[in-house]
């Protein structure tokens, strides 16, 4: 009873942040406070957490660092603050937005993210800097196009977006790279991997220190809701917070739903699902391990690449780490 309890006064505590965090929105911060040091050298200790994932898109945070921020595969978030977790959901979200990004050129990323059983991923992605917005999206054959669209002008030139030289790879079929070159030291990285979408952001305080969304705070690594000041831990919670809303500009140029006020669609019976899928599956979780282990060697990573393997049941997903 007591677990219970506790339980719905969670919900009730949570689903209160989601209906107060649409009142509002964070743009940037100025607030001096303690470094975030992630992109600074990475000589902190290695903190590792157990987590515990219960089928419904809610895990617990763990850190390490040593990884960029960023989010790919299986919906794995890394935030500023070096903390991993998964959100399950599908809709368009807000990763990342400040409006004074570059002398007030403003930089808005939105993922679209897709269900599939009891998972999601992200299917494509949405960047605009300035009056300037890429899209980019996979494949699920193997192919040599690249998918990508600029200023809603399918393989446009892109050489420069928003004054930013663009430089791309095709290390195989199925993998294509992308990279913004923001100077000095610091990008935004795009890969693809089959139908897989991947960010990471390499950058210090000086490029995405006024930064908000699924990420958390540059500053503190919090992760709050639109506010600005609620902390949200659940983390399906705090997807749901940072779905596009009406007044952002929507990126992508076609509409998915759900598109607010249509929440954002959950996994139906997610743990009954995952519970089926691995007693299904032809793969162990000792050969998704010794994939990944080839390839990585940081244990949240190995941890990241061995889940997208036993949901997708597919070995070559190492593939979308390397």
């Amino acid at each position: 009873m007591k677990f219970e309890l506790i339980i719905t006064l969670l919900s009730t505590v949570l689903l209160h942040a989601r209906a107060s965090g649409r009142s509002g929105d964070v743009t940037s911060t100025t607030t001096k406070k303690k470094k975030n040091n992630n992109n600074k050298g990475h000589e902190g200790k290695e903190i590792e957490y157990d987590t515990t994932f219960n089928g419904e898109g809610l895990s617990a945070a763990i850190r390490s660092p040593l990884l960029p921020p960023g989010g790919g595969g299986n919906t794995h978030i890394i935030t500023w603050n070096n903390e991993h977790y998964k959100y399950d959901g599908q809709c368009d979200v807000v990763m990342m937005k400040d409006e004074v990004f570059a002398q007030g050129l403003g930089l808005h990323v939105h993922i679209r993210t897709k269900i599939v059983g009891y998972w999601s991923y992200i299917q494509s992605i949405a960047i605009q800097i300035g009056n300037d917005i890429l899209e980019i999206e996979g494949s699920t054959i193997a192919d040599e196009q690249a998918h990508y669209w600029i200023n809603y002008e399918y393989q446009g030139d892109l050489d420069n977006f928003a004054g930013f030289s663009v430089t791309q790879s095709a290390p195989s079929a199925y993998k294509r790279h992308y990279t913004i070159d923001l100077n000095p030291n610091s990008s935004i990285v795009v890969q693809v991997y089959k139908e897989f979408v991947r960010l990471q952001f390499n950058g210090d305080e000086s490029v995405f220190g006024n930064t908000v969304g699924l990420l958390g705070d540059y500053m503190t690594g919090k992760t709050h809701a639109r506010d600005g000041i609620t902390a949200i831990d659940d983390f399906t919670n705090l997807g749901d917070q940072w779905q596009v809303l009406p007044y952002e500009k929507r990126l992508f140029r076609e509409a998915s739903r759900p598109q607010f006020p249509e929440p954002c669609w959950k996994p139906k019976d997610p743990r009954g699902e995952r519970r089926r899928h691995l007693a299904d599956s032809q793969i162990s979780y000792a050969q998704a391990e010794h994939a990944c282990f080839r390839v990585m060697s940081d244990p949240l990573s190995i941890k990241d690449c061995v889940n997208d393997i036993l949901a997708t049941q597919d070995l070559e997903m190492v593939g979308a780490y390397e």
